[in-house]
């Protein structure tokens, strides 16, 4: 699930020619956000410098007690210290190789992976 906002900035990533959003936009599920998430959003606007797709996300997040993902130290922190539960794509790869969803070499195999990825969408 995902903010209108993350929406909206996937959208404009699209148009300036990135096809490997699709595949993003065909995966994730748009979710609007109450009275009380944007409040709360509302008051992240006026003291913080982060993106709307970010604190919209946040703001869900804090509300509806949901994780936070994302690949952004700085958002990851600032979620933290409003009481959530925030991980990075490295958190993601720790808990498959220790839950033994997957070995470490298949969690490597991954992340070069998603290097590879990266590099080819940028």
């Amino acid at each position: 699930m995902t903010s209108n906002g993350v929406f909206e900035e996937l959208i404009y990533i699209k148009q300036a020619g990135y096809d490997f959003v699709d595949r993003i936009i065909d995966f994730v599920e748009i979710i609007s956000m109450n009275a009380k998430e944007q409040e709360k959003y509302h008051s992240f606007l006026t003291s913080t410098s982060f993106g709307k797709g970010e604190l919209q996300c946040i703001s869900i997040c804090i509300s509806r007690k949901y994780p936070f993902i994302t690949n952004d130290k700085k958002a990851k922190r600032f979620a933290e210290k409003n009481n959530v539960i925030a991980w990075d794509i490295p958190d993601i790869m720790k808990a498959l190789w220790k839950t033994g969803i997957r070995n470490k070499e298949e969690v490597k195999g991954i992340m070069d992976d998603l290097e590879t990825s990266l590099r080819k969408n940028i």
